[in-house]
């Protein structure tokens, strides 16, 4: 069974640590002191598999990092953590979302409908999406 877990500023866990600790390349553009923030854990079943955050970054909702082991050879938990932050994102009044993607994310981020923004945000290319997700999920 999947499920996740929301995480804001001061709250955390040990899996969420662990998480951070794994794919810390991942997240090289994280701000941890930053208190605008989700970090968000998809399990499978009960082992912590893909972790992703969003952080309010100049008035703008901004995911930052996600990442899913290597052992889950597929793109649909990373895709899930994605559209789970753009509907909190939408839910909370954001018209258009930011991405600062990895070489590994930036594929997945534009299957999901994110486009170039022409806009630097912590000295690296972004990209945007706007609007909500539908339900075409994985």
């Amino acid at each position: 069974m999947i499920f996740n877990k929301w995480f804001s500023y001061n709250e955390t866990s040990d899996d969420l640590l662990e998480l951070r600790d794994k794919f810390s390349e991942e997240f090289n553009g994280a701000d941890y002191s930053n208190i605008l923030c989700y970090d968000l854990i998809v399990y499978d079943g009960e082992k912590p598999s893909c972790l992703a955050r969003m952080e309010g970054i100049d008035g703008k909702f901004v995911i930052v990092g996600v990442a899913a082991g290597k052992e889950i050879e597929n793109i649909t938990m990373e895709d899930l953590a994605v559209r789970l932050l753009i509907r909190r994102a939408v839910d909370s009044g954001a018209e258009k979302v930011y991405f600062i993607p990895t070489e590994n994310s930036r594929k997945l981020a534009e299957v999901i409908g994110f486009m170039s923004s022409g806009e630097k945000i912590r000295d690296c290319e972004s990209m945007v999406r706007y609007g909500d997700v539908g339900g075409d999920c994985c």
